[in-house]
């Protein structure tokens, strides 16, 4: 689809069109679309010529995406007591597609002090309808109030602490009231991973446990060293959950067209607190994984992502990618490559 937009795009960028002049109101369009499209030549060209020698250029590797933004932590000073060994990040607005970047990540190696470095936090936000400023929110909070909500309560909870559920849930909802005043009508979809390093004995060693929290539909998925996958996440779209919109309707909205009130094509998000009446919550799904052993790679990504690429796709191109820092990149190219047309966000992590 690219391909054919490069090829086609010759009367457009070309100087002098048969239209320019003709009709003065066109000229501000015809000047955007110039400029989108030189835009994407470069982008093309870039894809072209500057591949890494001896990498292919059909999985992502070796290119910075347009509009891209990586990070990798390998360094012994962050990861030496995290139960995190090795983090990569990547991010593209995808231009042309897009013409806002409203996907973030969360990464800290050791969440809060009081929690030991011993606990990490993962998380991809993914904003829609202009959500700006409650991504800004998300991004300087969320952390806080997580470590917040978990003082006194650690993943696997005792005889009568605060459930992990509990305890997620109220920080998905301390948060969702924050944004409040800039979430009228916009928001964001939140997958929030925590790690915790156990406690070595002679029957577990060097095993963390996991903690998934989402709404909406950015997707996070295990991989087990034997390269078998879970699914750690619930995608909240009432067009493929029916449970979903069930609950949407249970609760006095409609699904119209696929999206709730006709609007938002997610039933849980954070904000959106014009439809709240109508359905959209921001309680998240959560899952536990008391035993994840050393060698396990989380993969977390933003809908963009998963638009175009299934669970075992994802699975099987990380396998073969992990040893290479720039694994995350890749996986965002190859989502791009695919034919995703959405903001692409994507972290994976070696435990």
């Amino acid at each position: 689809m690219v391909k054919s937009l490069s090829s086609g795009d010759k009367n457009i960028s070309s100087g002098g069109g048969k239209w320019e002049g003709c009709l003065p109101i066109l000229n501000p369009i015809i000047a955007a679309a110039r400029a989108d499209f030189k835009q994407l030549d470069g982008f093309l060209h870039q894809r072209r010529c500057n591949g890494r020698k001896g990498e292919s250029g059909d999985n992502g590797g070796g290119r910075k995406l347009a509009g891209g933004r990586a990070r990798t932590l390998d360094t012994h000073e962050e990861v030496a007591q995290s139960p995190v060994k090795m983090f990569s990040h990547y991010d593209t607005q995808n231009i042309p597609h897009r013409r806002k970047m409203e996907d973030a990540h969360i990464y800290l190696p050791s969440i809060t002090p009081s929690l030991s470095s011993r606990t990490s936090l993962i998380a991809i936000l993914d904003g829609h309808g202009g959500s700006l400023q409650a991504i800004s929110t998300v991004l300087d909070r969320f952390p806080c109030i997580i470590g917040d909500e978990m003082e006194g309560h650690p993943p696997l909870p005792e005889k009568g602490r605060k459930s992990i559920k509990a305890v997620m849930s109220d920080a998905f909802a301390r948060m969702d009231q924050e944004i409040r005043p800039c979430t009228w009508r916009n928001g964001l979809t939140a997958t929030v991973l925590i790690v915790r390093r156990q406690k070595s004995n002679k029957f577990n060693k060097n095993s963390c446990a996991l903690i998934c929290a989402n709404v909406g539909d950015s997707r996070a998925i295990l991989i087990a060293p034997s390269g078998r996958f879970t699914r750690l996440t619930e995608d909240h779209r009432p067009t493929t959950n029916a449970a979903e919109a069930d609950r949407v309707v249970r609760c006095g909205g409609m699904v119209l067209f696929g999206r709730v009130g006709g609007q938002l094509a997610v039933s849980r998000a954070l904000g959106d607190w014009c439809l709240k009446d109508a359905g959209v919550i921001s309680e998240p799904s959560v899952s536990v994984k008391k035993e994840v052993i050393q060698g396990s790679i989380i993969v977390v990504a933003s809908d963009g992502v998963w638009d175009v690429l299934n669970d075992s796709e994802v699975a099987r191109f990380v396998i073969q990618h992990i040893d290479e820092d720039d694994v995350a990149e890749k996986l965002v190219g190859h989502a791009v490559l695919s034919g995703s047309r959405d903001n692409c966000s994507a972290a994976v992590a070696l435990l």
